[in-house]
């Protein structure tokens, strides 16, 4: 039985079907063994009910990944930008939005855009400096990539159908 499950961008091999794979999901069974596997092995054994909530649970880990990666460098990418400053960018170029029910399960609202505010004076930048809310844009990537994981790893319990190592 699957204790739990995370994903990682670190590429590797599946053990499922020994294809290379861009984002891995690691299973940890209850007896401590561990294995990886790519996302559409993992969709492979999903129960059809499950398979749309699963996929779009996996995509939107996918994308808050990149925004962990992309909040993390010293020169963010750059989105829309504005006189004042420009809202900060995943690695497509789109400006990051959080939802705020992915960090708050089943708490709507506290929706908001990663901004990076620009301070001028007569015309020329001063200084360049990160709004007040983009460390809190931080925490809350970590926190909703945390409940997805979990999420996730109790949807593939819910409607798995095989285990998950058997060749295909």
């Amino acid at each position: 039985m699957i204790k739990s499950i995370f994903m990682t961008t670190t590429g590797g091999i599946c053990d499922r079907c020994g294809r290379p794979i861009m984002n891995v999901f690691t299973v940890v069974y209850i007896d401590g063994s561990r294995q990886t596997f790519g996302s559409e092995c993992v969709r492979k054994f999903i129960a059809p009910e499950g398979t749309k909530i699963i996929k779009t649970r996996m995509e939107h880990l996918a994308q808050y990944m990149d925004y962990r990666k992309c909040l993390a460098m010293d020169t963010p990418p750059v989105g829309s930008s504005s006189q004042d400053g420009y809202f900060v960018a995943d690695s497509k170029g789109e400006s990051i939005f959080i939802t705020g029910e992915l960090v708050r399960w089943g708490v709507h609202g506290g929706n908001h855009w990663v901004f990076h505010t620009k301070y001028t004076t007569g015309g020329k930048v001063v200084t360049d400096k990160m709004h007040a809310d983009y460390e809190k844009a931080k925490k809350e990537v970590d926190q909703a990539i945390d409940n997805l994981q979990k999420s996730i790893a109790y949807l593939i319990r819910k409607y798995g159908q095989a285990d998950l190592s058997k060749t295909a």
